[in-house]
């Protein structure tokens, strides 16, 4: 087990939410990586890692880093999700340089990156799509029913494999000029995540 995940662990078992654990991190970041101290940003809602079609030099970077650089905005918002309910991977090198990409690109424009994600699958359990999600067990209510399509949130595994991609966002954060990573939580707010 990662010290990341030992840490999230530890803060679950002491009622600490991943919003704190996350900002606490955020703040661990290296000074050059820091937020400004007034923001003025943007947000865009899909950068996908493992989209090799789409250019995101010329749709993202040229689209949008370069305007909001030209007009003094100092930080750039990005959610980060792979396509077709498929999780990215960045211990793929191509998908690391397409994060890697919009990273320095921002960087050079003097934007600090804030990179945040959705959990995954987006959708729910669904293991006669997923195969993999059978290995997660099902959310199970206080009357003894069990919803197939949920997972249970208190298992560890199920949390970790949810939450995976803002593990892999802030690895990458120790490598890359982001400037601080998040999870984006309202799909675990009563809907079929949970």
């Amino acid at each position: 087990m990662l010290r990341t995940e030992r840490l999230m662990m530890f803060a679950a078992l002491c009622g600490v939410t991943l919003p704190m654990l996350l900002a606490h991190c955020a703040q661990a970041s290296a000074a050059e990586n820091r937020l400004p101290e007034k923001i003025a940003s943007m947000y865009t809602g899909w950068v996908a890692p493992n989209q090799d079609d789409r250019d995101l030099q010329a749709d993202l970077v040229e689209r949008m880093l370069d305007p909001l650089a030209a007009q003094g905005f100092n930080a750039f918002y990005a959610k980060f999700q792979g396509v077709g309910d498929r999780q990215f991977d960045l211990s793929d090198p191509e998908q690391f340089a397409r994060v890697k990409l919009v990273a320095d690109a921002c960087e050079a424009r003097g934007l600090a990156l804030v990179a945040y994600t959705y959990h995954h699958p987006h959708h729910g359990r669904q293991p006669e799509r997923f195969p993999e999600h059978a290995q997660y067990d099902p959310l199970v209510l206080s009357s003894g029913a069990t919803v197939e399509d949920r997972f249970a949130m208190g298992n560890y595994d199920a949390w970790r494999y949810m939450t995976d991609e803002v593990f892999q966002l802030a690895r990458a954060s120790l490598t890359l000029p982001i400037a601080a990573v998040g999870i984006d939580i309202e799909h675990f707010m009563g809907f079929q995540a949970s």
